[in-house]
């Protein structure tokens, strides 16, 4: 699909993001201080940018170039933070070349929230900044970090394939930065501040530069600025020839910050308006993404792994990830399975209009992005989730495949045993895509368990209480190599809401909701989850408070039972004693008598 942005926008959201009129004729200051240029190369019937990479106010511009403060302080505000952040670290840095790199930079200019500081020292070594008290980071030759683990980094050196390739003179801390940025792979990303004020020759020679203050120069060597305003995801020069896992961080930023389809042309006349939120892959990037995909098999799986955590972890839009992968035929190389269930339907078409097993993911994955954003679940609590919608239904690609049903005319829409059959391809996907082992098993039992959990609120007692035992995350916190009670509880209702059902299957309109974006003739089925919270709460009442403790307690005489006796004594205390009950069975037959008695009033 191609969108088209209009210049008053591309133009508008950049000069909201950091600029306001110069007390100078016909130029804009950026921040505090930066000083555009005023040269006559028009780039916009809003903005020009001159031959020296500055922008500059076109001469039949009727925009008003006011912001809102927070706009306006966006960049100098992102100066100051990592000025007030170095200045409080006790290692040395006088005389260092420091630079705030990437998407830190980006979101500054889109007035986005923050995001941890990265920084990128040019002109010196790894053993240079360890001897001024930087910490070494474990397994990596060229990162070494602050008291606050913030790291600092020297410039990436890609190697140069490309024929094409402006490779630039990297022989002075200017070059060796743009070097650094060349290999970010997306022109949004290859964005820079300096925080020291390079040398004035070297200064002369860059040619897409701002200032911010004396002090502080913003890089964008690539155009990055361009884009951020048109709303469009491009390649850096070579990049996905140096770096396949470009691939990966492009559908990890079209996640990140939206996009409204697949590709957008270079150029983007016409009425159709960007903002801040709207990114799409451009054409070329996309062609390029294609052509580079089976390079992935070469990428480091740890790699890949963090980046596809990142993905998850960061995404506004998790699909995008996914259908943007699958779009450059990512999907055929990094998750098999899961690519062939586009063309195996996910069930019959009345209970599944949504169609086939990848889009029912996707709306399942959709769902339960609601419920993380809702409930304010994130870091590695939402990427598990997220990845447990992605691997719930693989099992229906194997049946489908086994029975002739993958390019079948009449392909099957009935899979029985596709949870325990999904057990497989979610470990194999879990393994392809360097994911840690929690996250794995977390996948597994997603697949095992999704059609079994919504029977929860019928279970008997000890089957309830031995699921709930098993699926309880440790009182440390640790992230369990199993999928808690709360994650699937959370997967089966989206799993529930992330069908078109259609309407005509319900004898009654409680059992659905309307969902707006839908055709009219299907809904979504309605997910009652009181039933299961409350369910799921009074089995751990009855595991938390009625323990084995408290069945040796009712066996105490009455002087016992009146001391202060403590958990531990109970049972010395009472083989001593010949008028208390001494430890036996009858402890784990009452206690599971007490336990089923309060599970069997609650759902009576």
């Amino acid at each position: 699909m191609e969108v088209s942005f209009t210049p008053l926008i591309m133009c508008t959201n950049f000069i909201r993001a950091c600029c306001r009129m110069s007390d100078r004729p016909g130029e804009l200051v950026l921040g505090d201080g930066l000083h555009a240029g005023t040269g006559t190369t028009a780039s916009s019937d809003r903005l020009e940018r001159t031959s020296a990479g500055n922008w500059q106010r076109s001469p039949d511009s009727e925009m008003d170039p006011e912001l809102t403060p927070s706009q306006q302080s966006a960049l100098q505000a992102l100066v100051t933070a990592a000025r007030d952040h170095i200045a409080a670290q006790p290692q040395e840095t006088a005389g260092l070349n420091i630079a705030i790199v990437g998407p830190p930079v980006r979101d500054a200019i889109l007035d986005r929230p923050g995001r941890d500081l990265a920084f990128v020292v040019t002109e010196t070594d790894a053993a240079t900044l360890r001897e001024r008290g930087f910490d070494p980071v474990p397994g990596s030759d060229d990162v070494v970090q602050d008291a606050t683990g913030t790291s600092w980094r020297l410039p990436r050196r890609p190697s140069v394939h490309s024929a094409d390739l402006p490779v630039g003179d990297t022989d002075d801390e200017s070059g060796e930065l743009r070097m650094d940025l060349r290999g970010r792979g997306l022109r949004v990303d290859a964005l820079a501040v300096w925080l020291t004020s390079p040398d004035s020759s070297v200064a002369a020679t860059e040619s897409h530069q701002l200032d911010i203050d004396p002090a502080a120069t913003l890089l964008d060597p690539f155009d990055g600025l361009n884009d951020i305003a048109a709303g469009r995801l491009r390649h850096t020069p070579g990049a996905f020839d140096t770096d396949p896992l470009c691939v990966v961080r492009t559908a990890r930023r079209a996640a990140e910050l939206g996009a409204p389809g697949s590709s957008i042309p270079e150029s983007t006349p016409g009425p159709t308006p960007a903002t801040p939120d709207t990114f799409a892959v451009a054409e070329s990037t996309r062609a390029r993404m294609a052509a580079v995909i089976a390079d992935l098999n070469l990428v480091d799986r740890d790699r890949l792994g963090d980046e596809i955590q990142a993905a998850m972890a960061e995404a506004v839009d998790p699909r995008r990830f996914w259908e943007v992968l699958a779009d450059v035929g990512g999907l055929a190389v990094l998750a098999s399975t899961l690519d062939r269930g586009r063309i195996v339907p996910a069930g019959p078409e009345m209970f599944h209009a949504e169609g086939d097993v990848f889009t029912h993911a996707m709306e399942v994955l959709d769902q339960m992005h609601a419920r993380c954003v809702d409930a304010d679940i994130t870091g590695q609590d939402r990427v598990r989730r997220y990845l447990m919608a992605i691997a719930h239904d693989l099992g229906k690609v194997p049946i489908a495949n086994e029975g002739g049903g993958l390019h079948s005319e009449d392909p099957p829409t009935s899979f029985p045993n596709h949870s325990t059959r999904g057990k497989a391809p979610a470990d194999r996907l879990a393994t392809r895509l360097g994911l840690p082992d929690h996250v794995g098993e977390a996948m597994v039992d997603a697949a095992d368990l999704h059609m079994t959990v919504p029977d929860v609120v019928t279970w008997e007692p000890d089957r309830l209480l031995e699921f709930i035992e098993a699926h309880t995350r440790p009182q440390d916190d640790a992230l369990p190599d199993f999928a808690t009670v709360e994650e699937l509880l959370d997967l089966i209702r989206a799993d529930h809401q992330g069908r078109w059902q259609a309407r005509t299957s319900f004898d009654r309109s409680s059992a659905y909701y309307e969902d707006p974006t839908l055709p009219n003739d299907v809904v979504r089925p309605r997910f009652h989850e009181t039933a299961y919270e409350t369910r799921v709460e009074t089995a751990r009442t009855a595991l938390e408070e009625i323990d084995g403790h408290t069945i040796l307690r009712r066996g105490l005489c009455r002087d016992h039972a009146e001391g202060d006796l403590e958990n531990d004594a109970l049972a010395a205390t009472a083989r001593r004693c010949a008028d208390c009950r001494s430890p036996g069975a009858w402890v784990g037959e009452e206690l599971a008598a007490a336990r089923q008695e309060l599970l069997t009033d609650d759902s009576g």
